[in-house]
């Protein structure tokens, strides 16, 4: 190859080639020939290889900037020099570069980031860590890798981890708090009252507490307003108590709070104070009470146990005497509100309840029996509280639909009165008061006798006063004419014995 590269040389700088007159024109060919092919060959290796190169620096640009990661390159004083497309969504700014990493840094993290430089700095013991970054004012967290490309250039790996932070404090909130009241749930106080019973904390007071008539709420208007309910209970059970002290929800209807160096006398102040604040309207006005009861450990020597359970038997010993006048109340609530809703109904309620005892009279029903069908005549409408009164108040006749909802007021209404000790024998009348004699009326398809007397004397009464009083979908007929239907469907709709009867009366 020397010998060819001389010959060349000497060809070029016009030297006569006779100078290599030992070789021959042929001779001379052949050798650059050979040459050549090595050359060309020699530049498609260089050819392939930088196609090579291309590929790589390529396929590296493709992982770099389409990575599923997060990727950084800064310089050695921690400015941004590149990004990928995911750094550039994780941080939510298109141009990162010549920003300072340790800007997006929140204030939390600095120091642990600090460090993190430090060890790519000396190159030793480089660590992962979990940072978070403050981005246009939100938190996200990261777990950020990284990597010395060469002496004061370093590659940035992030992955986004705020996702599963977040769930994992939603996780470790739930466990300690109530879902729909944001209090803390029954576990974290027991939990608490262990950590809270030491001498520090001492005189150490409890109240507890407990919803009146929830269940009736929840019967009456459904789950979604007893839900309401409890939270506005929450809302003035933390409204109502000190910085210092912890409320928790323990049960459905049921609440404690642990106050911490809290005297007798301050411990009853406070709950006096709760016994007025938990006074809640409803949506349907209704006026909801909480019983309370309330207890303090003063020395170590007393037992928690029995500390708590004497603030309970004093809430149950309260709520056992306020029950009877609270569901009588809520009875009473429930009544003026459909009145107010539905003006009409009262008056329709009164002579129904009127009517009803004359045709027991005439039976001569005891006084206990004809008091509780008076009561009943008063009530059997009870369940329409929770129908719309748009629906009671339409001058058309009824939707498929809304004659459903209308239909189920006696179920309603039944759940009412049972939920309540003094309403509780009336409830079957009041579930029963739209059967038919024939089996065909609702909701249980009773017939004859199997349906209670004070139900079929309602049914009567409540049917001749509708006919008789005026309605927005249609007018009031006679006397006459409403005994002479009552008659047509006797044995049908009503009892035909109990017809005859109230026909003799109303004569």
């Amino acid at each position: 190859m020397e010998r060819m590269e001389e010959i060349i040389e000497q060809i070029l700088q016009g030297n006569n080639i006779e100078d290599y007159k030992n070789e021959t024109k042929e001779e001379i060919l052949s050798t650059l020939s050979v040459y050549h092919e090595e050359l060309r060959f020699q530049n498609e290796e260089l050819k392939r290889t930088n196609h090579e190169l291309v590929l790589v620096k390529e396929n590296y640009e493709s992982l770099f900037y389409e990575a599923p990661i997060s990727y950084l390159t800064v310089d050695g004083s921690f400015s941004i020099t590149d990004c990928n497309r995911k750094a550039s969504s994780l941080f939510e700014n298109e141009d990162l570069t010549g920003s300072k990493l340790f800007e997006w840094i929140s204030e939390d993290s600095q120091d642990a980031f600090y460090f993190h430089t430090k060890q790519l700095e000396h190159q030793k013991d480089i660590q992962p860590i979990d940072i978070t970054l403050d981005i246009n004012g939100k938190e996200k967290h990261v777990h950020m890798e990284s990597n010395v490309i060469n002496k004061g250039e370093y590659r940035i790996a992030c992955i986004d981890q705020t996702e599963n932070v977040n769930y994992q404090k939603h996780i470790e909130h739930l466990s300690i708090h109530d879902e729909m009241t944001g209090l803390y749930n029954r576990r974290y106080f027991e939990k608490k009252v262990q950590e809270m019973d030491t001498s520090q904390n001492f005189p150490l007071g409890f109240i507890l507490g407990d919803i009146n008539g929830l269940k009736l709420i929840n019967d009456a208007f459904g789950h979604p307003e007893g839900d309401n309910v409890v939270k506005k209970v929450s809302e003035a059970l933390s409204e109502n108590t000190r910085t210092n002290d912890e409320v928790f929800r323990i049960g459905g209807d049921e609440f404690a709070i642990i106050l911490p160096n809290t005297s007798e006398k301050e411990v009853k102040e406070i709950r006096a104070q709760l016994v007025k604040s938990c006074v809640i309207e409803g949506d349907n006005k209704l006026y909801i009470t909480t019983s309370f009861g309330s207890s303090v450990k003063k020395m170590a020597f007393q037992s928690t146990e029995e500390v708590l359970q004497y603030a309970e038997n004093r809430m149950y010993r309260n709520k056992l005497f306020q029950r009877n006048s609270h569901r009588t109340s809520y009875i009473n609530s429930m009544m003026a509100s459909l009145f107010e809703k539905v003006p009409r109904e009262e008056a329709h309620s009164q002579r129904v309840s009127s009517l009803a005892e004359k045709l027991g009279q005439a039976l001569d029903l005891d006084e206990t029996r004809l008091l509780n069908l008076k009561t009943a005549g008063m009530l059997h409408d009870i369940g329409k509280i929770t129908i719309d009164h748009s629906i009671l108040n339409k001058d058309t006749p009824l939707t498929a639909e809304e004659n459903e909802l209308v239909q189920r007021h006696p179920e309603i209404g039944h759940r009412i009165l049972n939920a309540s000790e003094e309403f509780a024998d009336l409830s079957m009348i009041v579930l029963t008061h739209h059967e038919h004699y024939d089996g065909r009326g609702y909701p249980l398809n009773l017939e004859g006798e199997d349906i209670k007397l004070e139900a079929r004397i309602i049914h009567i009464c409540e049917a001749y006063d509708a006919m008789v009083s005026d309605h927005p979908y249609h007018p009031a007929i006679s006397k006459e004419e409403a005994l002479q239907e009552l008659k047509k469907y006797s044995g049908k709709e009503f009892d035909p014995k109990l017809v005859e009867l109230f026909i003799e009366i109303m004569s």
